[in-house]
């Protein structure tokens, strides 16, 4: 992409975005850095907040991606072993794919052995009772995020709200 543009050194570090000339919104694109990410993480305060964390910042899982995730198929769905993944089913976004856990893998082996021993939980990896049965919604876990990054005082460049796209 870079060699057809006049002028432009050899390196690859060019947006396509401003090379094609396609639109995006204000911030669109704005991810944070990795210190942000771990003021982040420093300023959860629950549980639900620390899996949130691992999910979207160290998973880059998108809140619906979550959703669709079954954490009792472990063997197909929800990797936690040498070679830690979200394995997502058909259904989502993008269709089949593949996310890789960079961190929190341990914490998250642990959470869903904890959610394994609740009475009524139906697989998903964020519930809001300690029965299993209520689950964090979308939107929540967009709320979940804004949240944590207000306290931790981390902003998109323009001042905007971090969104779970701004850790992916």
């Amino acid at each position: 992409l870079y060699t057809y543009k006049k002028g432009l050194s050899n390196e690859a570090h060019v947006n396509a975005f401003e090379y094609l000339d396609w639109p995006t919104s204000e911030g669109e694109t704005d991810a944070v850095s990795p210190k942000e990410v771990r003021r982040m993480v420093e300023a959860t305060e629950t549980t639900n907040e620390k899996v949130t964390m691992v999910l979207v910042g160290a998973a880059g899982a998108r809140p619906n991606d979550i959703r669709i995730v079954d954490a009792r198929k472990e063997a197909e769905q929800l990797h936690l072993g040498d070679d830690p993944h979200i394995q997502y089913p058909e259904g989502r976004k993008n269709g089949r794919g593949r996310g890789t856990i960079m961190a929190g893998v341990d914490f998250l082996r642990e959470y869903v052995d904890y959610l394994e021993g609740l009475d009524d939980w139906e697989g998903d990896l964020l519930v809001t009772d300690e029965t299993g049965s209520e689950y964090m919604d979308e939107r929540d876990i967009r709320d979940t995020v804004k949240k944590i990054a207000e306290r931790a005082n981390v902003t998109k460049s323009n001042g905007d709200p971090v969104t779970p796209r701004n850790l992916r």
